[in-house]
């Protein structure tokens, strides 16, 4: 597929140019290890003189995984952004600043990845760099280049979560982990020369995104202490690897000790999606760390349990540890003793009761596969955290603040996303386990999110997360030993502000929704499209259907159209041979989110639409039809989609989507419509085949059996032709956009999806999905009832303290979510963006690349009366002001300011103008035109309706009954 691509690219002009810099050779270190490790670090180091003066000094860089680049000990650069096996960016970065007179020494620490992310997917460890200094070759071509072991960074440590990489866990020597970089460095680690990588068939292609900016802020003056609570025990022991054959395995081990003491207490440590401990027949229980959260998990057990031996059976697991408090030598027998396949790891484990996986018959592995430990490890024992003891008052922050066998709770005074750096003291070596927070329960107690850990030396050292930047409202320090809190700092790493022109802004008379508001744009600023296209190791990074409702957002608060299009280009570079795109999901399979796949077509249709960049549809039309023709093969003979039982959708996890799901085939059919839509605009021949096709979607999704008659609604899909068992609002939203939600015979549809009678499961919609459903539901005439009900799932979010959206989980009932926030600070969160330009604005293109713009503004909400703000377009901002009159404000106003060369309708169609309209000629007008000059329409209560003027000249308005 990527030889298909860059056939297009060599016939279109895309932003997959290849390098002005020769690139030529990728290197790596001859000293890895590989094995099971998770991950690895490599030291890179180039030594050379310069003699002069120089303006510029651009390299370009790649990595496989990720770089840290360093001249003279001073960090110039980091990436790449997200890239997969065959495919890596390549970043340019300017040395000019640090490049000293005589010798200079250029370094980049190198991390390789050996498991599949949401923003990478495994490949061949690699370095590159192209470049020149005067007569000297920078390159990695030049066999000056030298290697060594980064031992700073454990290669076992769990993942961060099912999102991302490894969590850092941290031995920093004297020098600290970056003092090797510094020309004074006096580290005596064995440098040998590097080698060529053996396989060179990857293909280079330049990130046309600006390099992120780093901005460190100092925290120590905001922070205050909240109190203190025990220690974390430490547990420690041998760790085994689980030999797995692929994603989506159970395997069966047992473990025994027959000399351990039967009083110890054991810990019994999973690093993976989840697993099932039985200690004796019936009884059992079970684990799911692998989430949001770090993805390890421990089930507490006694030596005599071990003694007698126990059985654990896991899925997709990477490690077993079992752990002791205290440091008590045993040996433990492990063996493999079955496996067994599931077609839905993720979600079909974690509504399993534990008792259900013990009776299940894997298959044996005969004879029992023996495992030897592979080392020694330490667990993570924050789910052991309590008596949490809060100061009578909190206290400030003080420098030299003692740690002393006893956690402290740090209160950062807001949501904090970026790479933190905590300074210690200490008078002996020390371990550190590092705890990031963002909400509390409902008492008021702080909760750990996820977690780091640092092994401190003795004296003045730091812990500064490298890779992965973590976002908290609070920290949890816990400590082995004694030692000193010196400071704390975060330093931010984001994308510049774009030109006034391209900033979106938003307000309204209610003061909570402007705060909400503000809290989307918190939120996008650390994850927009530009930030997460250049750091996929970010926490919560965006990916594909991610990305069409990050774009969203992003159009209507910090647009620059290059990121987004650089993104939506490197997704098509993944597709293979047979029309799949890659989506990587939990339990760490490909192929198996379709949605994605068909919001590629309607983001991509939308970004032509924001940009009118006909160029790149021209170039990616040909990508969405292969992955188009692979659905093909799952065609019922009505014309439905009979979906794969591997087939899932991560944020509709409780949504029964085998079988004919009519939400799947209803949003397949959005999707195809938007790619006649895509036809049509490039005129192509493909656009009535695309257009019949979703015509007779529409006629399949008619058929009465998708109708349940008792409930009187929408059934989410049908199994071998019977119902399945769930009911969803998106079911109903989606019958209400194929015109067949009938309110005659089955209700309001709002009322019925807010408040279903009687009270059954009835799946809520999650925050990506808000955008669609109020797309969709912005017609009805009960919308801002529904728009109130977003305004309450946000509104919680605020209450709890957020300065940050987070991802949450939909519920069973509506208004209820399985937890609070699931995330600390995911862009898709950020729809309110997209709601307040969209709709309560009303600012859409009318034509692509705004050559005309349609305003259609209406209230979110009932509360909301008054609104204004700014859209950016790549034409220039579009501003928008409204006023609706009410018994307080007998007058209202419209007010319409387009850029210079725009023009546009204004659509006043919606329910809450009716009654405030001008006559014109006893006509009340509903639509009117717009042009380049500023508009305004008097608006007043049916006692008095002034006439419409335009600000700039009395010209007749073009009314439209």
């Amino acid at each position: 597929m990527a030889r298909f691509l860059d056939n297009l690219i060599k016939k279109r002009n895309t932003f997959f140019h290849y390098l002005p810099l020769m690139l030529m050779q990728l290197i790596q270190s001859p000293l890895l290890q590989r094995g099971s490790r998770l991950q690895e670090m490599s030291r890179f180091r180039l030594r050379f003189e310069f003699h002069g003066t120089l303006h510029t000094l651009p390299v370009e860089v790649t990595a496989d995984s990720n770089y840290l680049l360093f001249l003279n000990g001073v960090e110039v650069g980091r990436g790449p952004g997200r890239h997969f096996a065959e495919t890596l960016p390549v970043n340019r970065h300017d040395l000019a600043s640090a490049l000293r007179e005589g010798e200079n020494i250029l370094c980049a620490l190198v991390r390789h990845l050996y498991v599949n992310t949401f923003g990478y997917l495994r490949g061949e460890p690699a370095f590159g760099l192209a470049g020149t200094v005067g007569e000297m070759d920078l390159s990695t071509s030049n066999p000056e280049w030298r290697v060594s072991r980064e031992t700073g960074f454990h290669s076992f440590s769990p993942r961060v979560n099912m999102h991302l990489g490894c969590l850092e866990d941290q031995s920093p020597d004297a020098e600290g982990l970056l003092g090797w970089t510094r020309l004074e460095s006096r580290e005596e680690a064995e440098w040998i020369p590097a080698r060529p990588v053996v396989k060179e068939c990857r293909a280079l292609i330049a990130n046309p995104v600006p390099p992120l900016q780093r901005v460190e802020l100092p925290l120590s003056r905001d922070i205050s202490v909240l109190g203190t609570f025990p220690s974390l025990p430490t547990s420690s022991g041998p760790l085994f690897t689980v030999p797995s054959s692929g994603p989506g395995q159970l395997i069966e081990m047992t473990f025994s000790s027959p000399d351990i003491r039967p009083e110890t207490e054991v810990t019994l440590g999973v690093r993976g999606l989840g697993a099932v401990l039985e200690t004796t027949p019936g009884h059992t229980s079970k684990i799911f760390p692998c989430g949001h959260h770090a993805a390890e998990g421990s089930f507490h057990c006694r030596g005599a349990d071990l003694r007698d031996g126990v059985r654990l059976i896991t899925c997709d697991a990477e490690h077993v540890l079992i752990g002791t408090r205290d440091e008590i030598p045993f040996a433990v027998q492990a063996q493999k003793i079955g496996e067994r396949g599931l077609e839905r790891a993720f979600d079909q484990f974690r509504g399993l009761p534990a008792e259900t996986v013990a009776k299940w018959d894997l298959t044996p592995v005969t004879p029992p596969l023996p495992l030897e430990p592979i080392g020694t490890d330490c667990l993570y024992a924050w789910n052991s955290l309590s008596g949490f003891t809060p100061l009578p008052r909190p206290a400030n922050f003080t420098r030299g603040q003692w740690l002393r066998r006893e956690g402290l709770v740090l209160d950062l005074g807001r949501f904090r996303y970026g790479h933190y750096q905590i300074h210690f003291a200490t008078t002996q070596p020390t371990q550190v386990e590092i705890g990031y927070g963002h909400e509390t329960t409902e008492d008021g107690t702080p909760q750990v999110f996820n977690w780091d850990r640092v092994r401190l030396p003795a004296g003045k050292a730091a812990y500064h997360n490298l890779f992965t930047p973590r976002g908290a409202r609070y920290l949890f320090l816990s400590t082995t030993g004694e030692c000193q809190l010196e400071s704390i700092s975060v330093t931010e790493v984001l994308a510049p502000l774009p030109e006034r022109e391209q900033l979106g802004t938003f307000r309204c008379n209610d003061p909570e929704w402007n705060r909400i508001w503000d809290a989307a744009r918190e939120t996008i600023r650390y994850s927009r499209i530009d930030v997460v296209s250049s750091d996929s190791f970010r926490e919560f990074c965006a990916w594909l259907g991610d990305t069409h409702w990050i774009g969203r957002n992003y159009f209507y608060s910090f647009f620059s159209p290059h990121p987004l299009r650089y993104t939506w280009e490197l997704y098509a570079r993944g597709v293979d041979e047979a029309g799949r795109m890659p989506s990587v999901v939990p339990s760490y399979a490909m192929f198996n989110l379709p949605v994605w796949t068909w919001q590629f077509w309607m983001g991509t249709w939308e970004y032509y639409l924001y940009t009118g960049d006909l160029d790149f549809l021209n170039s990616i039309f040909d990508v969405c039809l292969k992955t188009h023709s692979y659905y093909q093969q799952f065609k019922t003979k009505r014309g439905t989609l009979l979906n794969p039982p591997e087939w899932r959708i991560v944020d509709w996890a409780k949504i029964d989507l085998g079988g004919e799901s009519f939400v799947l085939n209803a949003i397949y059919r959005r999707a195809v419509s938007q790619l006649a839509q895509a036809a049509c605009a490039l005129g192509r021949k493909e656009e009535a085949p695309l257009r019949e096709e979703a015509s007779q979607l529409l006629e399949a999704l008619s058929h009465p059996r998708f109708e349940d008659p008792h409930q009187r609604l929408f059934l989410d899909g049908l199994t071998e032709g019977r119902p399945n068992t769930t009911f969803s609002q998106h079911a109903q939203i989606l019958a209400y956009d194929l015109g067949l939600w009938n309110e005659r015979k089955m209700g309001n549809l709002i009322g019925r999806i807010l408040t279903p009678t009687p009270r059954q499961d009835f799946w809520t919609l999650g925050e990506p999905s808000f955008h669609w459903a109020a797309e969709i539901l912005r017609k009805h005439p009960d919308f801002p009832t529904f728009g109130k009900w977003i305004h309450d799932a946000y509104q919680h979010q605020m209450e709890a303290g957020a300065t940050c959206l987070g991802h949450r989980h939909p519920g069973p009932i509506p208004g209820e979510y399985q937890e609070r926030t699931k995330s600390p600070c995911h862009g898709w969160a950020s729809s309110p963006l997209y709601l307040s330009g969209a709709m309560a604005l009303g600012v859409t293109p009318a034509q692509p690349g705004y050559r005309s713009v349609r305003v259609a503004p209406r209230p979110l909400y009932p509360a909301m009366t008054q609104a204004s703000g700014t859209v950016p377009t790549l034409r220039g901002a579009i501003q928008v002001s409204w006023q609706l009159p009410t018994a307080k404000h007998k007058t209202g106003f419209i007010e319409v300011t387009l850029p210079p060369g725009m023009e546009g309708q204004l659509d006043l169609s919606a329910t809450e103008w009716q009654t405030v309209l001008p006559d014109i000629d006893g006509i009340a007008a509903k639509t009117y035109v717009l042009g380049p000059s500023r508009f305004r329409l008097e608006l007043s209560l049916p006692m008095d309706r002034p006439q419409a003027v335009r600000a700039s000249k009395r010209e007749a308005l073009t009314v439209r009954p």
